[in-house]
């Protein structure tokens, strides 16, 4: 995976970016295989999962990084829906 990382590396990508790809990015940039791309979109799924079980159940805006962090995965991977 290395010389994919390089490649997304050298296009600014970022841990969002990568998980909120869709197919047809990972299949151009990477060249992924449709197992590989489920692989990267259930660490997506369970990484919002996991920042809406830590901001549940808490006050409405206790830091706002956090707040920034649980909305941008979200917002990536609703925008990539439409």
């Amino acid at each position: 995976m290395k010389p994919l990382a390089e490649k997304l590396i050298a296009r600014s990508f970022d841990f969002v970016d990568f998980v909120s790809a869709d197919m047809e990015q990972f299949r151009r940039i990477g060249r992924l295989d449709d197992t590989a791309i489920a692989e990267v979109k259930l660490t997506q799924a369970t990484s919002i999962y996991l920042l809406r079980q830590r901001v549940m159940g808490r006050s409405a805006v206790s830091s706002w990084t956090k707040l920034i962090d649980y909305c941008r995965p979200t917002q990536t991977d609703r925008a990539h829906r439409k």
